[in-house]
């Protein structure tokens, strides 16, 4: 998440201390009492499911298992003998019936106990007194019964109609508790950091969510960044999706949670290139998905990542362990020379021009005024707080780059153990914060305000001071890059109109061809 630009980052060391905390090794404890609580629950469970079993009995002639998945298939070789297809119908609503009871007075009945023991038991394990349980149930336990009905109801409804009595715990014991505890780990990093950082009541411009995961999920995570900071009602709030995870009624859902832009992943429109990337999606599907976010999202005028208003497009890379990478090194496939590239990507930007998007970053095309707040925050050097399972990396106030332990299961445990997964975080100098606000403004239209270089500089150094001017006032005169604080008057939704103030004091920026090569310019004008 972004923090506004009215609490600008302040480099006089702060209560933020330079820290390096280094907990790779794997919590053979915690493991331990996550085991025994399974040895101590498992009997209950087994006992449970049996009594469920013996008081919603599944007709006589339907199976669970293996049968179960082939009932269908073998009564077709009878479907027209003795009035087998009415029975099968009749069979399958009562097993329906059956399976729908045995769920419902699982959630209602066991859920609520099954949840409040698992804190209990692993707490008493951890040594904790009654006190500290107490305040671990108040604080855990019904975020962890709301995760629980968005999840069970469907898990359970597969292991009491599909499998057999004897494979239920295994089956349960493989889904829990990780989705909770993946919960209850990522609420417990926000609000440890919010913490840490100060970030307390400071207003919140946009929240990114990358990957798609469950709508109580995001509930959760912008319920406590509402409670914690200010989330104005225009926040932008983006989730990342792929064409195959897409559905009509799963983004309905999380519209519902506060979702106003969607980002979706299309790496080709090509049958034949999807396959070469190993993509799961069809083109279909892409362009279906596209449609289907447009339909729920575009009714509410909200920011929809998509080619109607806003479009990402960056060259292929090829990395080491893919298909694609073998498939070059045995010369089967021959990556563009520079030249090549240089002229794809002049295409890309007549092509975009044509359907009357403008280039905003090296990489994005935006109209209508819809350009992501959310990476512009990057670029432009605001204040931003990570929380992953995998990378962790705020830079608030002194700009402290911090990274978390990469293994899932150990960085849950940490979470529960001390509140966070941090495994070391380093502190940046001045130097690395003035190199980045340049090496990311001048991949933008807007380019370096001259001001918000003082500012980020802590008012001791002026841009022109940092970089190596005769080398810039070349590519100034070559047309590579310009000098200006000349704002477009006649466009309300210009990304500049939101940046006016900040301009009136100058700034660098690159030109449409300095664009094209910045990447080249910017390591050349650093001193």
């Amino acid at each position: 998440m972004e923090k506004d630009s009215s609490h600008p980052p302040k480099h006089d060391g702060g209560d933020i201390k330079k820290t390096a905390l280094d907990n790779n090794s794997f919590n053979f404890m915690q493991v331990g009492r996550f085991a025994l609580y399974g040895f101590m629950i498992a009997p209950v469970i087994h006992t449970w499911y049996s009594f469920l079993d013996k008081r919603f009995p599944l007709p006589a002639g339907v199976s669970t298992g293996i049968a179960a998945a082939t009932e269908v298939s073998s009564s077709i070789k009878h479907i027209n003998t003795n009035g087998f297809w009415n029975k099968l119908k009749r069979m399958n609503l009562q097993s329906l019936n059956a399976v729908i009871k045995r769920v419902a007075v699982d959630q209602i009945m066991f859920a609520p106990v099954g949840v409040g023991s698992f804190f209990i038991i692993i707490s008493v394990l951890e040594g904790r007194n009654i006190n500290e349980i107490k305040g671990k149930i108040d604080e855990a336990y019904l975020p962890a019964l709301k995760a629980n009905y968005t999840v069970w109801p469907l898990v359970q409804f597969i292991n009491f109609r599909f499998l057999p009595l004897k494979y239920r715990v295994p089956f349960v014991s493989s889904v829990a508790p990780n989705h909770t505890r993946m919960n209850n780990s990522l609420l417990s990093e926000i609000k440890f950091s919010i913490q840490k950082y100060e970030l307390k009541g400071r207003r919140v411009n946009s929240v990114y969510f990358g990957g798609l995961a469950l709508p109580s999920t995001f509930n959760e995570i912008l319920e406590t960044i509402s409670q914690e900071c200010y989330l104005p009602i225009d926040a932008e709030i983006t989730m990342e999706g792929n064409p195959t995870s897409t559905e009509s009624t799963t983004l309905t859902e999380f519209l519902s949670t506060g979702i106003n832009r969607i980002s979706l992943g299309l790496q080709s429109l090509n049958s034949k290139d999807l396959k070469l990337l190993g993509r799961d999606h069809s083109v279909n599907e892409g362009i279906k998905a596209l449609e289907m976010a447009k339909r729920i999202f575009g009714d509410q005028n909200t920011a929809l990542e998509m080619a109607s208003d806003h479009i990402s497009l960056y060259e292929l890379t090829v990395k080491a362990g893919t298909p694609i990478y073998n498939e070059v090194k045995l010369g089967k496939y021959t990556i563009p020379n520079s030249d090549i590239m240089a002229d794809m990507y002049e295409t890309t930007i007549q092509v975009t021009k044509e359907f009357g998007f403008e280039q905003y970053e090296v990489s994005n095309f935006e109209r209508k005024g819809k350009y992501s707040k959310h990476n512009f925050g990057y670029w432009s050097g605001l204040d931003y707080l990570g929380a992953h399972g995998r990378i962790y990396d705020p830079l608030i106030g002194t700009r402290i780059r911090t990274y978390n332990i990469l293994h899932p299961e150990e960085w849950m445990t940490q979470c529960e153990e001390i509140k966070h997964g941090l495994r070391k975080s380093t502190q940046m100098s001045m130097k690395d914060i003035k190199e980045e606000l340049v090496l990311f403004g001048l991949r933008t239209k807007i380019g370096i305000p001259c001001s918000r270089f003082k500012l980020y500089s802590n008012n001791e150094q002026e841009l022109e001071q940092f970089l190596n001017m005769e080398k810039v006032n070349n590519y100034v005169q070559d047309g590579f890059l310009i000098w200006d604080n000349k704002l477009n008057e006649n466009s309300e939704n210009d990304i500049l109109s939101e940046f006016r103030e900040e301009l009136k004091d100058g700034r660098l920026r690159p030109t449409e061809k300095g664009l094209a090569v910045i990447d080249e310019i910017i390591p050349r004008i650093l001193n």
